[in-house]
């Protein structure tokens, strides 16, 4: 991977039944292609992009990464990803490599039917298109931060998540029956 200038670890899913009672190997893969392959990816790229001086590593998070229930290892997953992206542009300072978060909410794509997701459940304006997602990353890639929030709203919530309060309320909103009978399948 000499050449490559720009890696986009896009590649994910989510497990949609509970942790104990799903399917292990399911949750196993989830780990595989969240984590692992973002990482092989990533090591495989940077030593011919620091070589270069140039690069740029686009690891695709999620929101979700931010409020640690629902699902139990999609939000985790994705917690690394940010995690891993910090510490790895750290690492990296000062060589022309950047590296991104990028931590989209609700956004049309195919990952919803995967799941089967009613999307009625989900506000018509927490919905973002895919083009909005992508040009909000690029436009921060050159020297943005590490993690980025495509949509206001987003940005809002991610930073209330930080009280306790309000991360309470977004917790009791995930964990009830609603939630789980809409998100969650036994």
């Amino acid at each position: 991977m000499t050449d490559l200038d720009l890696l986009v670890n896009n590649a994910g899913f989510g497990a949609v039944s509970r942790f104990y009672v799903g399917d292990p190997q399911r949750h196993f893969k989830m780990l595989q292609v969240h984590i692992t392959a973002s990482v092989r990816l990533a090591r495989s790229a940077l030593p011919g992009m620091v070589a270069r001086k140039r690069g740029w590593i686009i690891n695709v998070a999620s929101v979700a990464a931010f409020f640690p229930f629902g699902s139990v290892l999609y939000p985790s997953t994705k917690a690394f990803l940010v995690s891993f992206s910090q510490a790895l542009q750290t690492e990296i300072q000062g060589t022309g490599v950047r590296v991104q978060a990028l931590c989209p909410g609700f956004t049309y794509t195919e990952f919803h039917d995967v799941i089967d997701m009613d999307r009625k459940i989900v506000p018509r304006f927490a919905w973002m298109s895919a083009e909005r997602v992508v040009s909000t990353s690029l436009k921060a890639l050159p020297r943005g931060p590490v993690i980025v929030v495509p949509g206001w709203h987003y940005r809002l919530i991610v930073a209330l998540a930080r009280f306790p309060l309000f991360s309470s309320l977004i917790q009791r909103v995930a964990t009830t029956g609603f939630y789980k009978r809409r998100i969650i399948h036994d």
